[in-house]
C-alpha cells in the first residue's frame, strides 16, 4: 500500500512475498501497524506479538474478511486468466494496430497478454469479426467485471486475424497514418523500425506484403559516429595515411553497409581488405574538405556563429597540425561538439609515442569548412585585436 495509505493503530494484510498470490501461496496474515518508519519502512506486530520491519508493498490491503475474501476470489481468478493466456507484445502491437483502424485511436489499449473492451466495444468487434455469439463464450479464461471483459490473447489474436481479413484495406489505412504521424512528428528512424514489426505482422494478417522503408538518409558526420560507435574496442593499428582501422567480422560488415557511403563522403577514403576467415580490415583515411564552398553561403554561415564557436576555432587553429588536445571531462565541451557537429573541426584518435599501437583521447583539428570560416572573419578578429 502507499505510505499516504497507512495509519499506525489500524490492522493490514501482510504478506512476506508479495508475489507469493500467482502460485496461490502466502495468504495474507493480520499484523497491527505500529509505526510508520522511514524510506518505505515500518514496525508492525505479527499474531504472536512479535515485532518487526515491513515494506509498505508487503501490507497489501487494510484488513477486513470481506476485503480478504474479494482478493483472494480475484487473485484465484487471475490465475486462471494466466493460464489461459501468452505473452507476446508484437502481437499485441498488431493488434492494437487493427482495433485502432475499427474502433479508432482511443478506444482502448491491448496490453501484452490481454485485451479490456467495454460492452459496446465488444459488440463492434464481434460484428467486425463477423461473429454473432457472445465473446465471453470463446474461452473459460474471460472474465468480467462491472465494465470491462477481459480477453486473453489466443481470443484476441483469434478476433483481429478475422477482421484483419475481412478489412484489410482498413489495416493499410491505419498502417499509413501511423506512418505518416511518426514521419510529421521528425520521430527518429529507430522508432519507426521498433513498430515496424507490429505493423508488418498486422498486414500479413490483411494478406498484404509487409513494409518496406526507404533507405535512411544519414548525414555523413552522423555515419562517422555511428561507425566510431559501433566498432567501439575493435580497434586495429593503423598504417600509412589512415586515422582509423578496425578488424570485423563479415556479418558485421553487412550491417555496416548503409553507412560505409555516408563514412565515405566524410573521411575522402574508407578501404576493406579480407584477412580470412571470415574476417576483414576496415580503414579511414583523413577527413576530405568540407561540403560548404560557396563564398556567399560560407560567409553566412560564418556570420551566424556564436563568439564562444569563433574563439573555439582559433584556439584549434593556434594548436597547429598537432592538434587541440582535451582531457577527457572537457572532450564534451557543448561549444566544440558544435563545431563537430557542422563540420568545421574533427576529432582524431591518437597514436601513443611510447606504444604506437595504444590509442589515447583525440586531438581536435580544423577542417576545410573550419579555415574557411576563419579566413572570412579575420578582418573582424583583427579589428578586436585593435
Amino acid at each position: 500500500m502507499d505510505k499516504a495509505n497507512l495509519h499506525e493503530g489500524r490492522d493490514y494484510g501482510f504478506r512476506e512475498n508479495i508475489r507469493a498470490w500467482e502460485r496461490a501461496e502466502d495468504r495474507p496474515v493480520r499484523v497491527g501497524l505500529v509505526e510508520v518508519l522511514p524510506k518505505g519502512q515500518n514496525l508492525i506486530r505479527l499474531p504472536d506479538g512479535t515485532e518487526v520491519r515491513a515494506r509498505s508493498a508487503q501490507l497489501i490491503l487494510e484488513w477486513g474478511e470481506e476485503a480478504v475474501a474479494s482478493l483472494l476470489r480475484d487473485e484465484e481468478q487471475e490465475r486462471g486468466f494466466r493460464a489461459t493466456t501468452f505473452s507476446d507484445r508484437t502481437v499485441a502491437g498488431a493488434a492494437n494496430v487493427v482495433l485502432d483502424g475499427l474502433l479508432g485511436e482511443d478506444w482502448g489499449y491491448v496490453e501484452h497478454d490481454r485485451a479490456s473492451l467495454r460492452p459496446d466495444q465488444i459488440k463492434a468487434v464481434g460484428a467486425a469479426a463477423n461473429i454473432a455469439h457472445d465473446l465471453a463464450d470463446l474461452s473459460p479464461g474471460v472474465h468480467r467485471d462491472e465494465d470491462f471483459i477481459w480477453l486473453p490473447m489466443p481470443v484476441v489474436e483469434m478476433l483481429v486475424k478475422r477482421i484483419a481479413e475481412r478489412a484489410p484495406d482498413a489495416v493499410v489505412t491505419e498502417v499509413d497514418r501511423l506512418i505518416a504521424h511518426f514521419q510529421e512528428g521528425d520521430h527518429s528512424r529507430a522508432l519507426i523500425e521498433h513498430y515496424k514489426p507490429d505493423w508488418d505482422l498486422a498486414l500479413e494478417w490483411a494478406g498484404k506484403d509487409p513494409l518496406e522503408l526507404q533507405p535512411e538518409e544519414i548525414a555523413p558526420s552522423e555515419g562517422y559516429r555511428r561507425l566510431f560507435d559501433l566498432l567501439r574496442g575493435q580497434g586495429t593499428r593503423c598504417v600509412g595515411s589512415e586515422e582509423r582501422a578496425w578488424v570485423v567480422e563479415e556479418s558485421q560488415l553487412r550491417e555496416l553497409g548503409p553507412l560505409l557511403g555516408p563514412v565515405t563522403r566524410y573521411m575522402g577514403r574508407i578501404s576493406v581488405r579480407e584477412l580470412g576467415e571470415g574476417r576483414f580490415r576496415l580503414a579511414l583515411d583523413l577527413p576530405r574538405d568540407a561540403e560548404i564552398l560557396d563564398t556567399r553561403d560560407m560567409t553566412s554561415f560564418a556570420l551566424s556563429l556564436s563568439r564562444p564557436q569563433i574563439k573555439m576555432l582559433v584556439r584549434i587553429r593556434e594548436a597547429g597540425e598537432w592538434g587541440l588536445e582535451f582531457p577527457s571531462e572537457l572532450g564534451k565541451d557543448r561549444t566544440l561538439e558544435s563545431l563537430v557537429d557542422r563540420d568545421l573541426a574533427w576529432e582524431s584518435e591518437n597514436r601513443e609515442t611510447k606504444r604506437p599501437e595504444r590509442l589515447r583521447p583525440g586531438r581536435f583539428r580544423l577542417t576545410e569548412g573550419g579555415w574557411r570560416v576563419l579566413e572570412l572573419m579575420q578582418a573582424e578578429l583583427d579589428r578586436e585585436r585593435g
